[in-house]
C-alpha cells in the first residue's frame, strides 16, 4: 500500500467561476492512503472475479458509455488501449472462477415476452493455432428486432461467456477460454444464440451479419477468424454436440418454398459430393465437391439448377456421397 504524507491542500469555493477564491488549509504529517489494487480489479473490490471480467467486456463493447477511469482500468496489460488482450490479464488473475450461467438445452418454446425462442449456430473457423479469446458483434438487417436472450457453447465448457445488447442494436458477445484454449484439436468453435424474435430460425440467421470479430489465439496473436451463421434448431444442435459415429443427411425445412438447408455428418474426412436431382434421375445441381473434414457440415439449395435458373415445383432428391457410400433425402419444393 502507498502512503503518502500531504504538505497543503487548497479547496476552491464553491462559486469559483463566479468569484474564484482559495481557501488556505495546512496539513501537517497526515497519512493519505491510495489503497493498492491489482490491475484486473477494474470495479475496486478488492477482488478479481467475473464482476471484473464483464465489466472489462461491457467496456471493451461501448466504452464512450463508460466514465473515463473504467476505460483506463480496463486497459489491463498497459499497452495504451482497452480491447480483448486485456481479458487475458484479467482471466489470469480470477481467483474464484465460477461459470457464468448454466447451459439449458431444453429452453422453452416461448420466452416470458411472449416471443418465440430460436436458436442460431455461430461457428468461427481458424485453421490455425486454437483460440483463446474470440469477440464478436452482429449486426441485424433491416432493423429487425433481435434480443439476444442467452449465449451457450456447443461441447464441453471451456469459456466464461458474455453477452450485450448495444445500445446501436448491434448484438456483442465474447468468450474467454478458461484454460487457453477453445477450439482444442478442431479448426472451428461453435456457441449458440438463443434469441428472442417472432421469426423462424432460419429468417433469423439469414438477417444477421458480422459487424465485427475478433480473436486472440492460444500464443496471444490477434487473428480474424471466419463466422458461419446458420439456424440451428434443437436437435441439430444435440447432433453437433455429439461426435458423430456415422454418415447422415437431413434437410430442413422440408417441404420448403424457396431455399432448403442440407446438413450432413461425416465420421471421417474425406472427397463429399452432395447433389440435387429430379425424380427422373437428371441432375440438377452440385451443392458440394470438395474434401471435407470428420464432423457437422451444412450447404444450402436455394431451388435454382446448375445454370441458376429457378427450378419448379415437385419431389426432388438429395444425394450424399461420401467414402464410397451414398446416401438420399427426398426434398419437396413447393412455391
Amino acid at each position: 500500500r502507498a502512503l503518502f504524507t500531504l504538505d497543503s491542500v487548497q479547496v476552491v469555493s464553491q462559486d469559483f467561476d463566479h468569484n474564484p477564491r482559495f481557501l488556505p488549509v495546512v496539513l501537517k504529517d497526515l497519512p493519505f492512503d491510495l489503497g493498492t489494487y491489482s490491475r484486473g480489479d477494474l470495479n475496486r473490490d478488492g477482488h478479481v472475479d467475473l464482476l471484473d471480467l464483464f465489466l472489462s467486456c461491457d467496456v471493451i463493447a461501448e466504452p464512450d458509455l463508460h466514465p473515463i477511469q473504467d476505460v483506463i482500468r480496463a486497459d489491463a496489460n498497459l499497452d495504451g488501449q482497452p480491447d480483448i488482450r486485456d481479458l487475458d490479464r484479467i482471466r489470469d488473475e480470477i481467483i474464484s472462477p465460477s461459470l457464468p450461467w448454466p447451459r439449458d438445452p431444453n429452453l422453452p418454446k416461448r420466452s416470458p415476452s411472449g416471443k418465440r425462442v430460436r436458436q442460431v449456430l455461430i461457428k468461427f473457423v481458424n485453421r490455425g493455432e486454437p483460440l483463446d479469446i474470440v469477440e464478436l458483434k452482429l449486426l441485424p438487417r433491416n432493423d429487425a428486432r433481435l434480443r439476444l436472450r442467452s449465449v451457450e457453447e456447443v461441447g464441453t465448457r471451456k469459456a466464461w461467456l458474455y453477452q450485450k445488447e448495444l445500445s446501436d442494436g448491434r448484438l456483442a458477445v465474447f468468450a474467454v477460454s478458461q484454460a487457453g484454449k477453445l477450439n482444442p484439436g478442431s479448426p472451428y468453435y461453435r456457441l449458440i444464440l438463443n434469441l428472442e424474435t417472432d421469426l423462424s430460425a432460419e429468417e433469423a440467421a439469414d438477417l444477421l451479419q458480422v459487424a465485427q470479430v475478433q480473436a486472440v489465439t492460444a500464443s496471444g496473436q490477434l487473428v480474424y477468424p471466419q463466422v458461419r451463421i446458420s439456424p440451428a434448431e434443437q436437435a441439430q444442435i444435440l447432433d453437433e454436440r455429439m461426435a458423430p459415429t456415422k454418415r447422415s443427411l437431413r434437410a430442413y425445412p422440408n417441404p420448403f418454398n424457396s431455399s432448403t438447408r442440407i446438413s450432413f455428418s461425416l465420421a471421417q474426412s474425406g472427397r463429399v459430393k452432395v447433389r440435387i436431382y429430379d425424380v427422373r434421375g437428371r441432375l440438377v445441381a452440385t451443392l458440394a465437391d470438395a474434401v471435407y473434414a470428420a464432423g457437422n457440415h451444412s450447404v444450402v439449395w436455394q431451388s435454382t439448377d446448375r445454370n441458376g435458373a429457378p427450378v419448379p415445383s415437385g419431389i426432388y432428391i438429395c444425394r450424399l456421397e461420401a467414402g464410397g457410400e451414398r446416401l438420399t433425402r427426398k426434398i419437396l419444393l413447393v412455391r
